[in-house]
């Protein structure tokens, strides 16, 4: 198995490890996954227009999305999925939106499409989801699109966009997701996003965003996830924050933000995943912080922040990843950054190095419990008595390693959380060495179980089906909720 990070992250295997404990069904649920993509397109374009989009992959062509099609008539055509990397190209702005009055779903993500986005799409009055996602689209967002009342999800992430979030979307009042991510983007969080109170989901992440966080977004109650990290946000962190008592992801990481943290952060109670490291913060931690008993992830690093962490926090995970200023691709290793990972029982990420190669005698064999084409997994008890699974690139492999596809790895590995893929602590990586941590699974994988006399006994047909829901549900998060998705091939 191997990994596929679409577009902006290079491949590199550091996914298998993190998936090892769905190894044995993976492709039993590829195979229904590939049964309902194709299900999908028989039902949207009619088998002739599966063949024909395989086939015509240039939008130039004459009769793509013309009022009829060998026969079908575009007007009752109420979804166009073609997304998933098929490859199609051209502009955007030669196709006829008009004859697709019936419209709810068009996602053309994950291709090659480019030019400026039309304001035509706004007339498709009846579209509930939106996805552009992972192109190379230019120019600006349409304020037309302000215009459309039902729109669900509208997904523009990673193309090349400049200029602001309109206005206008301030309307948009039945938006539940809205991702922006990865463009150039040079604005200020409109206020008006507050009026969009049944968003669950704002990803505007990697953009050249200025001003400060808007107070109106302590209006987005139903919001589970905020991400404006590696942007040139200024400013304090809105005391509104708190009202966001749905919220499981809050990402600040990586701007300019300044003041304290405040204490109605404590109102979180359902947050996993905090990070406001690479900051201008200083203060001390609120004591109001231990009431996040769901928090497994903080990362506070890179701030003026005093005082310690109290090791009551939630359910913490052992590492804290690293983020990495914008940085060029020059200074991506060095001998060693104290910043690479930290451990909540070792004060310096130099300690915590330390602590591992004497922990396995500068990995010794002996402490192998696994091997890949490109790495060695090790397992690793510190002082502490704390077990990982780290993962040791093979110096052969090192030596060919694209050093910032790495990192671009790395980046991706930090933003996944999910209680059924093996967590992914931290690593490091110097002009000598490069390893992963991994929390270590003292069953190692689901195929070991199985195959072993207890495995066979303990796992009856109920436990076995619930294992299959469960890696259909991680899954499901790497293909639908990261952005861009993650695919796992076989």
């Amino acid at each position: 198995m191997k990994s596929r990070l679409p577009s902006k992250f290079a491949t590199f295997p550091t996914l298998m490890m993190m998936m090892m404990v769905l190894s044995l069904v993976v492709l039993i649920f590829s195979i229904s996954v590939s049964l309902f993509s194709t299900w999908q397109q028989l039902q949207i374009l009619k088998p002739k227009g599966v063949f024909f989009f395989k086939g015509r992959r240039s939008l130039k062509h004459k009769n793509f999305l013309t009022s009829t099609y060998n026969g079908h008539h575009m007007a009752t055509i109420t979804r166009v999925q073609l997304g998933a990397g098929l490859g199609l190209e051209g502009k955007l702005e030669t196709l006829n939106f008009s004859s697709l009055p019936s419209l709810r779903v068009l996602n053309l993500s994950n291709n090659h499409l480019h030019g400026s986005i039309p304001a035509a799409i706004s007339s498709l009055s009846k579209l509930t989801i939106l996805d552009l996602g992972v192109n190379s689209l230019t120019g600006i967002i349409p304020s037309e699109f302000g215009n459309m009342t039902r729109p669900m999800t509208l997904s523009l992430s990673f193309n090349q966009i400049s200029g602001s979030i309109p206005p206008s979307f301030g309307k948009l009042w039945n938006l539940n997701w809205l991702t922006i991510s990865s463009n150039f983007l040079v604005c200020s969080i409109p206020p008006v996003l507050g009026n969009l109170t049944k968003l669950n989901f704002l990803y505007l992440w990697r953009n050249n965003l200025t001003g400060s966080i808007p107070r109106e977004i302590g209006h987005l109650v139903n919001l589970k996830k905020f991400d404006v990290s590696s942007n040139n946000i200024r400013g304090s962190i809105p005391v509104g924050i708190g009202n966001l008592t749905e919220l499981s992801w809050l990402n600040l990481y990586d701007n300019q933000l300044y003041g304290s943290i405040p204490s109605h952060i404590g109102n979180l109670l359902k947050l996993e995943a905090f990070s406001l490291q690479s900051n201008n913060i200083k203060g001390s931690i609120p004591g109001e912080i231990v009431n996040l008993v769901n928090v497994r992830d903080l990362a506070i690093s890179d701030n003026r922040i005093t005082g310690p962490i109290p090791q009551s926090i939630g359910n913490l995970t052992k590492f804290e990843p690293l983020y990495r200023k914008k940085s060029s691709a020059n200074d991506t290793r060095k001998e060693f950054d104290e910043h690479f990972f930290s451990s909540w029982g070792v004060n310096h990420g130099k300690e915590a190095y330390k602590a591992i190669i004497r922990s396995t005698e500068n990995f010794d064999e002996k402490y192998q419990i696994g091997t890949g084409a490109c790495s060695i997994v090790y397992k690793v008890t510190i002082s502490s008595g704390v077990t990982d699974a780290i993962k040791k690139i093979k110096e052969e492999e090192e030596a060919q390693v694209n050093e910032q596809a790495f990192h671009n790895e790395i980046q991706a590995l930090i933003e996944i959380w999910h209680r059924n893929i093996v967590r992914f602590y931290g690593f490091c990586s110097t002009d000598k060495i490069s390893f992963l941590a991994y929390e270590y699974m003292e069953r190692k994988s689901l195929g070991a179980t199985l195959r072993s006399e207890q495995g066979e006994m303990e796992l009856d047909w109920i436990k076995r089906v619930n294992i299959v829901r469960d890696i259909a549900q991680a899954l499901s998060y790497l293909h639908h909720d990261c952005d861009p998705p993650i695919v796992i091939e076989t």
